[in-house]
């Protein structure tokens, strides 16, 4: 399998704006990365991705993973499934908020969190299927993924935002 890594798709990163003594972010910077070489790992199909991904209107994912496609005449996108995932480790609410946006472009959208000491309620798990959003738990230390919610067969809410977050993932391929 042929998977493209990109460091950061974004060249303007806000977050390096700010006074080093944020170590929290350090850490879910780290959780990203850990994350990130676990989820790659684990992919059989070529695909491309990378952390820190804009798209106006939408945030900044903490991560994205575009599974590619074979090109084929007269079809100009190579670019197949888009999931886009939110890390946090601390505040879980903000982390589902940021995914349900990313869920306008992105196939597939999921919050990670590291293991909780108090899991979530069914209830919560319902909501968020309801939603079409997906939340895993990453035990970085283990380097386990555990898929509590994962959406099934979703496309984009929003076509337009998908097409520009295509294309915004294929100027990398050049």
């Amino acid at each position: 399998m042929n998977h493209i890594g990109i460091n950061s798709f974004s060249s303007h990163i806000p977050r390096q704006n700010l006074p080093c003594k944020f170590t929290a972010q350090n850490n879910e910077d780290d959780f990203v990365d850990a994350f990130h070489s676990v989820y790659i790992a684990k992919q059989k199909k070529r695909g491309i991705s990378g952390k820190e991904f804009a798209l106006e209107g939408f945030g900044i994912a903490d991560l994205v993973h575009a599974q590619l496609m074979p090109v084929s005449k007269g079809k100009a996108n190579r670019i197949g499934p888009i999931t886009a995932f939110e890390m946090k480790l601390k505040n879980f609410k903000k982390a589902v908020s940021q995914t349900y946006r990313y869920s306008y472009f992105a196939d597939r959208a999921i919050a990670v969190i590291p293991p909780r000491k108090k899991p979530l309620d069914e209830k919560t798990l319902q909501v968020l299927k309801k939603l079409g959003i997906g939340i895993w738990m990453f035990n970085k230390s283990l380097g386990t993924i555990h898929k509590l919610v994962t959406p099934c067969n979703t496309k984009a809410r929003l076509p337009a935002a998908h097409r520009k977050a295509c294309a915004a993932i294929e100027a990398h391929l050049k």
